[in-house]
């Protein structure tokens, strides 16, 4: 495999991927990882809406909890096993960009149905335009109730999903005054969330339909409105480009790079489809992906470790070492989303993540002997290009005694090596 693709699937697909590997360029893989889901399957049907709040008795409400708290668990699992056997990690990668960049969680939102409602929103606006997310989330149910969306009325505006739009959704820190707070908060009054049946309806009586001053500009301003006046703002396009390429390409990217890439973004009417492209295809992403300047989320590791494994998932264990490493999915610590980074290897983390490593080794090291592979050198190889990484001199160096020279390696030695590549340290990184 070409080491440019081999970076670009670390970075953009997850992983190993098997469509790739016939392609001979990186363009031919981002063309194909470009490619949208057809008929995504919606995660919100796999689970019901529970209303807790009608059971009689403090049991059944209990029970219901316990219902509750078990479809969080299946959605968790569900989402895992979509993203390790796609056959589009991109779009896959990108909800859960979005499930970061929009984080709310099960924590306060209780309600594993409404997490999953709009993780279908992430997944199938994945490569779509910023003003649809924009109109989606901010009329979503989790979000409304994760923000205090529900709360926000005529007479008592509440700034919750207002102040975190700009600051972290769409603008950053200083690029807004609390006037635009307030303002935006008497514009996004009215919408409402029915506990009974988790759904989402706009009651007029609520909203404040009186004139705003918004950024300077004035109206009867609604949610299109303010979606648009975010939009005619270029550090927009800033702002959210400036994450991308904190996902895919560098952890502190350079401002000539961010305004070359926004300028792209604003030009397409913020379509994301247009903005990875031209991210992936600039020769700015090999040049970082050689110096393997990201480090790798907890997710994208296991996702691609049960790939290039292919062996079943224990649910059990996803959950533990999710919980572990710090990045639960549908429960982001705060609003904020997860920090990333370095935390990601702090020694907690790192523990975990050598657990995950040991389960790939005791679970996935027969794959060489299915495919006929028996020789130390060949099963180091083998095993390389499933993990998508060359191996470093030190790596190999730790490897060699358990290769039995030039016979066929035994199966705790196989254990033993594939744990050892998992948890490498170029492995950890990408």
């Amino acid at each position: 495999m070409p080491d440019p693709i081999r970076r670009l699937l670390n970075r953009a697909a997850l992983g190993y991927w098997e469509p790739a590997i016939t392609q001979r360029t990186r363009d031919q893989v981002i063309a194909l990882l470009l490619k949208p889901d057809p008929k995504p399957y919606a995660l919100e049907a796999t689970v019901p809406y529970i209303d807790k709040a009608t059971p009689d008795s403090t049991a059944d409400r209990y029970k219901l909890y316990e219902i509750e708290a078990e479809n969080y668990g299946k959605i968790q699992r569900y989402w895992v096993h979509r993203m390790v056997n796609t056959k589009y990690p991109l779009q896959e990668k990108m909800a859960l960009f979005w499930h970061n960049h929009f984080a709310t969680g099960f924590s306060k939102v209780k309600h594993a149905k409404l997490l999953a409602r709009q993780y279908d929103i992430f997944y199938k606006y994945a490569f779509g335009k910023l003003g649809d997310m924009l109109r989606l989330i901010s009329t979503d149910a989790a979000m409304l109730t994760w923000l205090d969306g529900m709360r926000n009325m005529k007479y008592a505006p509440n700034e919750n999903y207002a102040r975190e739009l700009f600051e972290l959704f769409t603008l950053g820190v200083g690029h807004y005054t609390e006037k635009d707070v307030k303002e935006t908060a008497r514009a996004l009054t009215g919408w409402q969330l029915d506990t009974t049946t988790g759904k989402v309806y706009f009651h007029r009586p609520y909203h404040d339909s009186g004139g705003k001053t918004i950024f300077g500009k004035s109206g009867k301003f609604a949610l299109a409105d303010v979606i648009r006046i975010i939009l005619e703002n270029p550090q927009t396009a800033r702002f959210i480009t400036e994450k991308v390429l904190q996902t895919f390409v560098t952890p502190t990217p350079k401002k000539q790079d961010i305004e070359r890439f926004a300028a792209i973004y604003r030009k397409s009417q913020y379509e994301m489809r247009t903005l990875l492209k031209a991210v992936l295809s600039d020769p700015l992403f090999d040049i970082e992906a050689k110096k393997r300047s990201l480090v790798r989320p907890p997710v994208d590791l296991l996702v691609a470790s049960y790939r290039a494994g292919a062996v079943p998932m224990r649910p059990e264990f996803i959950y533990s070492y999710l919980f572990e490493c710090g990045q639960t999915l549908f429960n982001p610590p705060s609003v904020a989303g997860w920090e990333g980074g370095h935390a990601w290897i702090a020694s907690a983390p790192m523990i975990a993540r050598y657990r995950l490593a040991k389960e790939i080794g005791q679970t996935a090291w027969n794959l060489t002997t299915k495919n006929r592979i028996y020789k130390g050198s060949d099963v180091i190889l083998f095993w390389a290009k499933r993990l998508c990484f060359v191996p470093s001199q030190t790596t190999l160096d730790t490897l060699l005694p358990y290769t039995n020279g030039g016979s066929a390696v035994k199966a705790p030695n196989l254990q033993a090596m594939l744990t050892l590549l998992v948890f490498a340290p170029e492995n950890q990184r990408y």
